[in-house]
């Protein structure tokens, strides 16, 4: 015979024992097979969890087989772990209900469960169509956090387009970064311009070397050391005299581009830099 508790907590005899297949089989509400691992809390106030099982699902409720007694009314939490499809991650369900039927068994409770948290947002969601697939006979499709990855192929074509893009940029990004320097010399040049009509003015001629102009300050004195760390030209004065001057950036520091550049006395800036594939750069106007 089976013992089953009241709500005032006497134990009567009721009827003879029956098995948890037998309970299992009579209990119908549910149509939905679904063989799934929970925990279930009774209510807010009790804080201790009980290891339980569901075997049939619907979208209002499941039947619950739990060793421990649950009355009829009784709210309770649960937290289902939905089984994984198609190696996909498990996802865990946090729901909210009532019991409303209990059947007493030897071996456990089979207890009918309405849910309560049919607004209560995405894990309702997600176990309705995790449901819904099951009743369809599919597999159902849950939305994982996890991103899926690259499979190898797709890994090396992704690879060999930005090899083909970093090729086609380069050469421009070199010429560019080589355009850069010279309109730094070409500047550098206008400097060296200014402070000799400084300097005319006060010896009446042009300084012959950048050592006299960076000696009255009238220049940064790292325009006069050609072995600058990094440096791309040298700068020297290729003659002067009390009517006109002429200095010159010579390209130095590098096998691919060479020439140099120069201004005189008017202000007039000529040369050119060459590099590889004949490319030209000029000074700006």
């Amino acid at each position: 015979m089976v013992r089953v508790r009241q709500r005032d907590g006497k134990v009567r005899a009721d009827r003879p024992a029956e098995t948890v297949h037998q309970m299992i089989r009579r209990r119908r509400h549910e149509r939905v097979p679904l063989v799934a691992e929970m925990t279930i809390q009774p209510g807010d106030r009790c804080p201790a969890r009980f290891a339980s099982h569901v075997f049939n699902v619907s979208r209002g409720g499941a039947a619950v087989f739990s060793p421990q007694y649950f009355p009829p009314g009784k709210l309770a939490g649960m937290a289902i772990v939905l089984p994984a499809w198609r190696g996909g991650p498990r996802r865990t369900v946090h729901l909210v209900g009532a019991v409303r039927r209990v059947q007493v068994g030897d071996e456990g409770n089979v207890l009918g469960i309405e849910f309560l948290s049919k607004d209560a947002g995405e894990d309702y969601d997600v176990f309705c169509r995790y449901v819904d697939a099951l009743a369809e006979g599919q597999s159902p499709v849950m939305r994982s956090p996890w991103r899926g990855g690259f499979t190898l192929v797709e890994a090396c074509i992704a690879m060999t387009i930005l090899c083909l893009l970093v090729t086609l940029s380069a050469p421009v990004y070199v010429r560019a970064v080589e355009q850069a320097a010279l309109d730094n010399a070409a500047g550098n040049l206008r400097t060296i311009w200014s402070a000799q009509r400084v300097y005319w003015l006060e010896h009446r001629t042009f300084a012959s070397s950048l050592g006299e102009l960076s000696a009255l300050d009238l220049i940064d004195p790292s325009l006069t050391s050609p072995s600058a760390t990094g440096a791309k030209f040298v700068y020297q004065v290729s003659y002067a005299s009390s009517e006109g001057f002429e200095v010159r950036a010579s390209r130095i520091n590098s096998t691919r581009w060479t020439g140099q550049i120069w201004m005189n006395q008017a202000g007039l800036l000529e040369g050119q830099i060459t590099g590889p594939r004949n490319q030209v750069l000029v000074p700006p106007s």
